[in-house]
């Protein structure tokens, strides 16, 4: 244990990830300690029409300032890096531009396209939240790269304090579903003045003395990252938020609230502790590179044992009293997310085990893999939902299906994933 905290003491990545990881650890908790609460403040209806919804914000804001922002730790400069965030706002601002006109003149049509009309009364709401999460996302890269992170850690923390507060309050004074919507979007919005304010901290003025042709030559520069990155970015946040959009579709949002809850829930404990492991295990396998493929091996192989056996209570759990304990902890109306929670409790054990082996492609530098299994992953989603719509799969059931197929992709992912390691160890 002493010989961990003087290593943890003496590597600076290593107490940065602890730091973040911390923030996210008392966000996450704060979150599910509140949770009960505002259970018993909104129905399950609310909860399917707030997840929806921001699912969408969250798929549209990734890609905002089409991945400008990913540029601000690695420019060369400070000055190079205000002209990207000075681009990268100009971007935001043409964007939320072309959201809005969008939405007021085919969001009626695109909802009923895709049979989700529950949505109509908060469209509004989409290109408002966009905007401030790329502020938000714009300048905590500047915090990044100033190795600021205990701003991160506060304005994360400030993040969750403020939503919850938002979500009980108009829970109360009786807001209905615009609660957990008021909730979401003074999330979202916190923590930007403060991040703001640590630009100006380093004397950056941004907008001042403006040269559009030093913009131009910056957007030149660094154009990979929006022609390449913003559609794997896209891929990567449309993915896990799938689901979401056909369980609207096929079950309605009640279901839809249920299944939130259900898979927030399984997912956060288990989450962070996988987060927190994700971050150690790939500051040690990025210190080995790419030529000592035997040391990755052995350690991959003996962080997945470890993984597998604290799953297993999660598992055991879930299986034997899923319904009792949402019932007993969320109000009678939540019983049957716990019902649900059974089903998903395979793939969030499958993915808390794999998903820090994934790091792996980014030190081996296999992002065409990658790729691949992100595409494969959308692939299967769709092929499950349409085999459940097909069928006429009651919608348990499907998310069972849905469960086992991902299940399956993790296991098969990770199968291919050493074989590969081990294919190049021989060599």
């Amino acid at each position: 244990m002493k010989a961990l905290i003087t290593k943890i003491r003496n590597n600076t990545f290593l107490k940065n990830v602890l730091l973040v990881s911390s923030g996210t650890a008392l966000a996450q908790a704060l979150a599910l300690f509140t949770t009960p609460l505002i259970t018993r403040l909104y129905t399950p209806d609310d909860f399917g029409v707030y997840s929806l919804l921001f699912s969408i914000i969250g798929i549209l804001a990734s890609i905002s300032t089409l991945r400008y922002e990913v540029v601000i730790p690695i420019a060369k400069s400070d000055k190079i890096a205000q002209y990207v965030i000075e681009l990268g706002i100009l971007v935001l601002i043409l964007f939320i531009t072309i959201l809005a006109l969008t939405i007021f003149s085919f969001g009626g049509f695109l909802l009923t396209f895709f049979g989700i009309e529950s949505l109509r009364e908060f469209l509004w709401v989409i290109p408002i939240v966009c905007l401030l999460i790329g502020m938000y996302n714009l300048f905590s890269y500047w915090a990044i790269r100033k190795k600021d992170f205990k701003i991160l850690t506060k304005t994360k923390f400030a993040q969750s304090i403020t939503g919850s507060a938002f979500k009980i309050f108009a829970g109360f004074a009786g807001f209905g579903g615009y609660g957990l919507i008021i909730g979401g979007t003074s999330e979202k919005s916190a923590g930007i003045i403060s991040l703001f304010k640590s630009v100006r901290k380093n004397k950056i003025r941004l907008f001042n003395n403006f040269n559009y042709k030093k913009l131009l030559v910056v957007g030149r520069k660094y154009k990979d990252f929006p022609l390449y990155q913003t559609g794997s970015q896209f891929l990567l946040s449309f993915g896990p938020r799938l689901p979401l959009f056909f369980i609207a579709a096929l079950f309605g949002v009640k279901f839809l609230g249920l299944f939130a809850l259900a898979s927030s829930i399984i997912s956060a404990p288990i989450n962070l502790i996988g987060s927190s492991v994700s971050h150690v295990y790939f500051a040690e396998i990025a210190q080995y590179g790419k030529n000592n493929n035997r040391k990755i091996y052995e350690l991959t192989i003996g962080v997945i044992k470890k993984l597998t056996l604290l799953s297993l209570p999660a598992l055991f759990v879930i299986l034997l009293f899923g319904p009792d304990l949402f019932e007993y902890i969320f109000g009678e109306n939540w019983r049957d997310a716990g019902n649900i929670s059974r089903f998903l409790i395979f793939i969030v054990s499958a993915k808390f085990i794999v998903s820090p082996v994934m790091h792996i492609l980014n030190v081996l530098e296999w992002q065409y893999l990658q790729l691949r299994i992100n595409i494969i992953r959308i692939i299967l989603i769709t092929v499950s939902f349409a085999c459940a719509y097909l069928f006429n799969i009651s919608s348990n059931y499907s998310i069972l299906l849905y469960s086992m197929v991902l299940a399956s992709f993790y296991l098969i992912t990770f199968l291919v994933i050493m074989f590969k390691l081990i294919k190049m160890r021989l060599n």
